[in-house]
């Protein structure tokens, strides 16, 4: 059970499906997995250039990680079951989840409001909000957007999130312009109207 790679890593103590945050790990679980979607085989993604070229994503795994517990990359020919995949998941999710709450207007927001933006980050990458990850300040807008706790700046800042491939060479992605959307969309639903299950399948 679990994931396999050259030297497996002993699993980590169960992760409480609630640590004590005002976030819903269903509604979580609900949004993010329909988004990801499961893949027990390491993959790349390939980004198809305007000058004919392709280029290649990280290694990935599971629901979406590129990396596992132990900070180690996936590498291809790396398997994973969905119980592993899960608990892989878990991690990634809680470790942005735990710096996001260190912002103020972040710890006021509903929780539909905390699922769209740690989807966001999930799929940016959960650790967007450190200054390490933000070295040469490609994520001052969307940083600022959060801090801010004003929906219609998160909205715009989300939207600037849209492409995919590497720095330099990025292009325009429709599917990961809908995922900001249906983001953006949950932020702003009322608490009351978030059933979302298959509403983003």
């Amino acid at each position: 059970m679990g994931w396999t790679k050259e030297k497996p890593v002993p699993p980590l103590p169960p992760i409480p499906k609630d640590m004590g945050y005002n976030v819903n790990y269903d509604q979580l679980s609900d949004f993010i997995k329909g988004e990801e979607g499961f893949e027990k085989e390491a993959y790349r993604i390939p980004t198809y250039h305007n000058n004919g070229t392709i280029s290649w994503g990280k290694p990935t795994i599971g629901y979406g990680a590129e990396t596992y517990q132990d900070g180690s990359s996936v590498k291809m020919g790396d398997t994973i079951d969905e119980p592993g995949a899960t608990d892989l998941w878990k991690h990634h999710i809680n470790t942005g989840i735990e710096q996001l709450e260190q912002i103020p207007a972040f710890q006021k927001m509903n929780t539909n409001q905390k699922t769209a933006i740690v989807s966001f980050g999930y799929n940016l990458g959960p650790y967007f909000m450190s200054d390490e990850a933000n070295q040469h300040g490609e994520f001052d807008t969307i940083q600022a957007a959060i801090k801010s706790g004003n929906a219609d700046q998160i909205a715009a800042a989300m939207r600037l999130y849209n492409r995919k491939g590497p720095v330099g060479r990025t292009v325009y992605s429709p599917g990961l312009a809908k995922r900001r959307e249906n983001e953006i969309e949950l932020y702003n639903m009322p608490m009351g109207d978030d059933d979302i299950e298959g509403r983003y399948e």
